[in-house]
């Protein structure tokens, strides 16, 4: 794909109707991040991520599952800190406000209880799906890993061509901050996914609510496959 490209098709300005921000109403939180609506009564979520040495939310020392859920629920207990433009291995965990580098005992961690074999990722900020699966039970590094290739590939141009003029804006605007030194990025390597997220970038939760219900028949219309997918919530930076 050209890096601007110089002529537009017919069309041009379709956006992608599902690649939005969610409800602010249920998702704006304290410092400009998004968490799900009533956080800890949530049967599935990753804790939000702050940066480091910004404190955060406490978490309950345990998820049961209450009465009317679904099963399974996203089960990691540490406060996840994880900007996507990064390499998986930076990766931080916030136990009593004080952040350290996620070992691999929790990185090995099943993702949800009970385990899943496989699980499918979707998002407001996103237009792609994200496939993850291990046949002995999806973990949180497969997770991140899976997040971290994906956003890594690079845009097509007929991906770049269906966006609206004001997201193509956006993404240039992204691309340009993140072709630096410190993301192992250089502008002749071309628009990536990732740059799509804008400012975007840090993981705040994996949501399976009635909230999200609507976005995932949407998105996904095999009912069978529904049941094995996720919402990515991405929050911004700071």
């Amino acid at each position: 794909m050209p890096l601007i490209p110089n002529r537009s098709p017919g069309g041009r300005k379709r956006a992608l109707s599902d690649a939005r921000n969610p409800n602010p109403n249920n998702y704006l939180a304290p410092g400009g991040n998004y968490v799900p609506m009533n956080y800890y009564n949530s049967p599935q979520f990753v804790p939000m991520p702050m940066s480091p040495g910004q404190g955060g939310y406490p978490l309950p020392a345990a998820y049961p599952y209450p009465m009317g859920w679904p099963s399974p629920q996203f089960y990691p207990a540490e406060l996840i800190l994880y900007d996507v433009r990064y390499k998986p291995d930076k990766v931080y965990i916030e136990s009593h406000g004080h952040p350290s580098q996620m070992s691999d005992d929790i990185a090995e961690q099943p993702a949800t209880n009970p385990p899943v074999q496989k699980m499918r990722l979707i998002c407001r900020d996103l237009p792609w799906k994200i496939s993850v699966s291990n046949s002995k039970g999806v973990t949180l590094q497969n997770i991140l890993n899976s997040i971290y290739e994906e956003v890594q590939q690079p845009l097509t141009e007929g991906e770049w061509w269906i966006a609206a003029d004001e997201e193509r804006e956006r993404c240039m605007e992204a691309y340009k901050a993140n072709c630096t030194e410190e993301f192992k990025r250089d502008l002749k390597d071309g628009v990536k996914r990732v740059d799509w997220l804008a400012k975007k970038t840090m993981l705040v939760s994996i949501t399976r609510t009635p909230y999200d219900e609507s976005f995932i028949k949407a998105r996904i219309p095999d009912p069978k496959a529904q049941g094995e997918t996720w919402v990515l919530v991405m929050g911004e930076a700071q």
